[in-house]
């Protein structure tokens, strides 16, 4: 039997699939959320925890290659990754990569893009991570934004517009996007914040 674990951190979801409490596989954040609203919640079960037996895990996992698929095609990922000339170990990264960062609400920061690298191509050097974020941003199909030494955010766009950095939480919003005014609202008048127009 595989244990399927659906949790809901901090906004985050992260899907896990366990055999005798060995982990097999993970997905986290925006891809996660589209595993449980896409496939867990319409065919198998609204718990936090369910079992599955072989065939339907192997079904389970086949629903989710599809939705991959489908994610890819519809963020124009292969269209984008055409003008680039990329072996296929790299191309299989960037293909990641970009989906996480067109996926993502906000620009998404350097660390939490690191893990789900790590979490797909843990057999990797590191140092790929960061030249396929250099051949992703010089094709302008991403931008950079040093904030300090420490914090780097990579958003979907090239395009000049003003952010919101929340310093607290280690956030980026584009100024003048409905989750910026929403989360704005939110904010104690004491916050730190600091605004960045790259």
């Amino acid at each position: 039997m595989y244990q399927v674990i659906v949790l809901t951190e901090e906004n985050k979801s992260c899907v896990s699939i366990l055999s005798s409490n060995k982990l097999l596989k993970k997905w986290q954040g925006k891809f996660a959320e589209l595993i449980v609203n896409e496939v867990i919640l319409k065919a198998y079960s609204q718990a936090t925890s369910f079992f599955l037996c072989r065939n339907h895990i192997n079904l389970f996992l086949h629903q989710i290659a599809m939705l991959y698929k489908s994610a890819i095609i519809h963020y124009k990922i292969e269209y984008s990754l055409e003008q680039l000339n990329l072996s296929c170990n790299k191309y299989s990264i960037a293909e990641v990569l970009l989906l996480h960062i067109r996926m993502s609400d906000h620009p998404i920061e350097n660390s939490e893009l690191l893990a789900y690298f790590l979490e797909d191509f843990s057999n990797h050097n590191f140092l790929k991570f960061y030249d396929v974020l250099e051949d992703l941003e010089s094709h302008n199909l991403i931008k950079k934004i040093h904030i300090d030494s420490k914090s780097i955010f990579y958003d979907k766009t090239s395009n000049k517009k003003k952010y919101y950095y929340d310093s607290i939480n280690n956030k980026l919003l584009a100024y003048h996007d409905s989750l910026f005014i929403k989360y704005f609202e939110c904010l104690n008048t004491s916050h730190q914040s600091q605004i960045y127009e790259v």
